[in-house]
Order: structure tokens, then sequence, then C-alpha cells
């Protein structure tokens, strides 16, 4: 395997950092001091330390949404193609505890409004716009989009909750039982 370059040691190191003390609570130096990069190699690739939680916030959520659009069928229903997706959600989230955990960490951040705006949530647009399309057509409960976004995330979260801390849960039948009771809270009857 290759070495690593001192732009992904730094991103690397600033995730474990940002996980255990907060975007706050790290410094500068404790990357640097982690990463094993000097102070002048840190500076040459950000800026500040709102760059790099920018640029690590980028890397990952579109390591995870990579994950899920090279993985989904676009002709599926509307049901199978939510259910492959929320699935292949909780299925990147316990392989990537460690990014997951910072994107947990960011979405209740001030930083937030500035990093939604970023290009990289427009890729999952197209997935999300097939889903607003059922509501519209009256497929699913029409919900406002923003609530809707929040609601399938929590559903995800709870069940990636779970099998953190219940591993032997995780199965298919019980992935397809709690996506069941999801579906059920959307689609309209």
């Amino acid at each position: 395997m290759g070495r690593v370059g001192a732009k992904e040691r730094i991103l690397d190191s600033a995730l474990g950092l940002f996980n255990e003390y907060g975007c706050d609570g790290t410094s500068i130096k404790m990357i640097i001091d982690e990463s094993g990069v000097s102070n002048g190699g840190v500076y040459h690739h950000f800026k500040t330390k709102e760059s790099i939680i920018y640029d690590l916030y980028a890397k990952v959520k579109t390591d995870m949404l990579d994950h899920i659009l090279k993985n989904i069928d676009d002709d599926k229903s509307t049901r199978e193609l939510i259910k492959d997706v929320w699935k292949l959600q909780i299925e990147w989230s316990l392989e990537n505890w460690n990014k997951k955990k910072f994107m947990d960490y960011i979405s209740y951040s001030h930083l937030i409004k500035k990093l939604h705006t970023d290009e990289v949530t427009s890729k999952f647009e197209t997935v999300f716009n097939k889903f607003f399309k059922a509501m519209e057509n009256g497929e699913l409960i029409k919900l406002d989009k923003k609530y809707f976004a929040l609601d399938y995330m929590g559903s995800i979260g709870a069940v990636i909750a779970y099998l953190k801390f219940h591993p032997e849960k995780h199965t298919d039948e019980f992935i397809n039982l709690a996506f069941k009771k999801y579906w059920r809270s959307i689609v309209n009857i």
C-alpha cells in the first residue's frame, strides 16, 4: 500500500481529535503533533482549522454518498429505493463509525449552516427528489422536505445506535423489520 500523503494524514488525525475533543477543543498544534506533518506543511494545505473541518466534512460526506450512489438502482420502486438507501446508509455508518460520529457532531454544530450549502449535498438531491416526487403523487405522506430529511435521518440514527450497542441483533430480519416500521410512518395509506 502506498504512503499516505500529508493532507490525508492531517485529515485522518483531525478526524480522531475532533471526535475526542470536539472542534473547539482541538488546536492546530494538536493536529500537527498527531499527524506528524510540520507546521508549515499543515498551513500549506489548510489556512485555518475551519478549512480542515470543511475539507474533512466534504471528504466524509462524499465517501458516504459515493458508497450509497454506486450501490443503488434508480429504476426501482420508491419503496425499494428508499429501503436500499436506508440500508446502505446504516451499513456505511456502522463500518465507518468515526466518520459517522464526526458527521453527527458537525450536524449539531454552528458550522452546519456553512457546510450544507456545499455542493457535496447536491450529490444526494437526485435520490431525495425521487422521494419528494412520490410525496407529490400521493405515494408518500406529504411532508415538509426538511422535516422528511430529518425524520429519515432520525430513523436511521435510531437503528445505528441500537445496532452499535447490540451488534448481535444485526440481522436481515431486524433490518427488514426496522425498515417496515419506518416505511409505515411515511407511506400514504
